[in-house]
């Protein structure tokens, strides 16, 4: 099964280039795709069975929704600044106006009545550098920045998104843990799609993908997408790159709880 999804020439093209859509079988909550506009130029977003993420990469641009400006968000890049993300809900309009070159990642999530629609109303919600959750996770050449963007706080239906920053050597998603199996406490069920950048770009991570039916070390670079629908998924950045990832979960709660593989769960002891 193809994994990975390796960034292509669209990349960079201007208006939406979708990466992960509904045309694959391993991920059945989770769409994404980039978003890159010129000065001046606007796109308006308006899915009336979704909701929506779309999360700054870079640049600078106002945000409406409907005739009202909820505000600016702007970014020099990933590994400079916190992120900033606007999150709507089903049949809301959204409308993105760029400053400057501006680049968005765009996330999108079916939302039924099963886990909320129609469960009264929510608005857009914009989510600004401030509100942006830190947390520094591990010790060591565990050590890394978890940014939590759309927690339990945030009025989603499905989603949790956060941003991963590895400095160059070390690792992260680590010891290694999965959330495929709906077992409370101990587990939840959650999807999961990575997008990576790396600085400097030429860079590469490592990642391992493996459960009872698969065991797989993968490459990734810069503009690269991972696929996790299941099983454990370590990450590490190699000695002179840092290795940035976008992750976003969707499951059946907003609860995540991640179990780790039992043959490593004693790194939790220098882990926090």
């Amino acid at each position: 099964m193809k994994y990975v999804i390796r960034k292509n020439g669209n990349e960079h093209a201007a208006g939406f280039n979708p990466v992960v859509g509904e045309d694959q079988d391993l991920i059945k909550l989770i769409n994404l795709g980039l978003l890159n506009l010129e000065v001046g130029q606007e796109y308006v977003f308006k899915n009336p069975v979704k909701e929506s993420l779309l999360v700054l990469l870079s640049g600078d641009c106002l945000i409406v929704s409907g005739t009202t400006e909820l505000g600016k968000m702007n970014r020099k890049s990933v590994f400079e600044q916190r992120a900033s993300a606007i999150w709507s809900p089903p049949g809301v309009e959204v409308k993105v106006v760029a400053g400057e070159r501006t680049h968005l990642a765009v996330i999108l999530s079916p939302v039924t009545a099963e886990n909320g629609l129609g469960q009264g109303n929510r608005n857009p919600k914009l989510i600004m550098p401030s509100d942006v959750k830190v947390d520094v996770r591990g010790t060591g050449h565990c050590n890394r920045e978890v940014h939590n963007i759309v927690d339990d706080s945030i009025p989603s239906y499905n989603l949790l998104v956060g941003e991963t920053f590895n400095p160059p050597g070390n690792w992260s998603s680590y010891p290694p843990h999965k959330h495929e199996k709906d077992d409370p406490p101990i587990e939840s069920q959650h999807e999961e799609v990575y997008y990576f950048k790396i600085e400097p770009e030429q860079g590469f991570a490592l990642m391992r993908l493996y459960n009872d039916q698969r065991d797989d070390a993968v490459v990734v670079e810069d503009g690269d997408t991972v696929l996790l629908p299941n099983g454990f998924h370590p990450v590490a950045a190699p000695p002179g790159y840092s290795v940035y990832y976008l992750w976003i979960l969707a499951g059946k709660s907003r609860q995540l709880r991640m179990n780790d593989d039992p043959r490593h769960s004693w790194v939790r002891s220098f882990d926090s």
